[in-house]
């Protein structure tokens, strides 16, 4: 069984990241993509406010529609140590085949994270790049053969057409209560609900 791995903050959960899961599940040809929330990311702070739950019920409504082989994961999301990628890959390891989604940046650096050795053992990372960026493009295929001749990696370079929205941007507009493009109805009714971001309804909209 061919299983993808897609984590992130998703605060919120937009349509771009919609779009590289659709890419994801096509071009890994996966049986199964596995939402992973990230609950304590050891790198990085959450931003915007939203707690774990919050952004798990958000990713529950970004992905509904997507795929009845996506689910929604929360192992990382309550955890209260630290949880980093490689304890995520053994989680799920087992008697499949591992596929690891990550941005551009993310796969440039993947040599510095914890155990880089045994995420490579442990998935195929998959790289979502953008096609109209060949500067970074280049990056990433000296990376990949990087990446193979010293941990023996398996990686797949995805081109993809991007959806320009950005979660920071998504968050600004949601703080001067602006209701953003970039968000599936689901998750802004969720963020309208219990005001997520600083979101309170403009009460001039129409």
């Amino acid at each position: 069984m061919r299983i993808g791995i897609y984590g992130g903050s998703f605060s919120p959960p937009h349509l771009g990241h919609v779009r590289l899961a659709e890419e994801f599940l096509r071009v890994s040809e996966l049986d199964r993509l596995i939402i992973v929330p990230a609950g304590n990311p050891p790198h990085k702070m959450i931003d915007g406010g939203a707690d774990a739950k919050m952004r798990l019920e958000m990713c529950r409504a970004a992905f509904s529609e997507l795929s009845d082989r996506v689910e929604i994961s929360d192992f990382e999301a309550f955890r209260t140590d630290p949880c980093y990628t490689v304890d995520t890959l053994r989680h799920f390891s087992g008697e499949v085949e591992l596929f690891m989604l990550c941005g551009s940046d993310m796969f440039l650096t993947l040599d510095r994270w914890r155990e880089p050795a045994e995420i490579f053992s442990l998935c195929t990372v998959v790289c979502g790049a953008r096609v109209d960026d060949p500067v970074v493009r280049s990056e990433l295929i000296s990376a990949e053969k990087a990446y193979s001749k010293r941990f023996g990696a398996k990686c797949i370079i995805m081109d993809i057409d991007p959806v320009e929205v950005s979660s920071t941007g998504l968050r600004r507009d949601l703080g001067m209560g602006i209701k953003p493009e970039g968000l599936c109805d689901g998750v802004f009714d969720i963020i309208e609900k219990y005001g997520l971001y600083g979101y309170k309804r403009n009460v001039d909209e129409n």
